[in-house]
């Protein structure tokens, strides 16, 4: 439990909906992973130094567009921070965010990130 009902159910819509469209598009050869920001989205929140921007996810999203093995993650639901981490990806001002203080709750949430 997160936050509340409300929250926990949009994500596991979001979740659902990604792990049953790349079922849908597996014979096409088009992968489907949910991205899942890991703190505040500075768009959202201007001026909070842990957030992560919104160029930092489209970064995130071009790395995953470019990496040869991206059918292996199709129906995944991948944290943004790890994946930046994974490729390499800086924030707009060329700082990796930083990780959230209790990632051990993301873990808990998502065990397969642990990898």
């Amino acid at each position: 439990y997160t936050s509340n009902v409300a929250y926990g159910v949009s994500h596991a819509a979001i979740e659902r909906m990604a792990s049953d469209m790349a079922a849908d598009l597996q014979p096409s050869k088009v992968a489907c992973i949910a991205l899942c920001p890991m703190g505040h989205v500075e768009d959202r929140h201007e001026g909070d130094k842990d957030a992560e921007s919104g160029i930092y996810i489209g970064r995130c999203i071009e790395a995953l567009f470019l990496d040869p093995n991206q059918m292996e993650m199709t129906g995944s639901v991948l944290g943004t921070r790890l994946l930046g981490r994974k490729y390499g990806v800086l924030d707009a001002d060329g700082m990796e965010p930083p990780f959230p203080r209790d990632i051990s709750q993301w873990y808990k949430l998502y065990p397969e990130w642990k990898t």
